[in-house]
């Protein structure tokens, strides 16, 4: 990965638990400063380590889709084509 792309996955998922460790504050009765920690650092723990394990399974399912990789993504890709034709055709009601 890029340095510009390490920056901005890093961006989003601090910003990403930032906004919950704040939907969490807010949600709290009486927020105390031991439970604020507490929040922040579950949820630090959890963003460090959540990348690790999405690039440990990535590294170890690489070499079994390796050969079908175009394919998986000729098939996501017309599903997501056919659902916007498919929309796109329909009355706004029965969206």
């Amino acid at each position: 990965m890029s340095p510009v792309s390490i920056a901005v996955l890093a961006v989003g998922m601090s910003v990403d638990a930032l906004l919950a460790s704040i939907g969490r504050g807010a949600a709290a009765q009486r927020p105390r400063f031991a439970e604020a920690l507490r929040t922040g650092a579950i949820f630090g723990m959890v963003e460090a380590i959540t990348p690790l394990l999405g690039w440990g399974a990535g590294l170890a399912a690489s070499r079994y889709i390796a050969a079908i990789d175009h394919w998986i993504a000729f098939v996501l890709l017309g599903i997501v084509g056919g659902r916007m034709i498919l929309h796109s055709l329909l009355p706004a009601t029965e969206r």
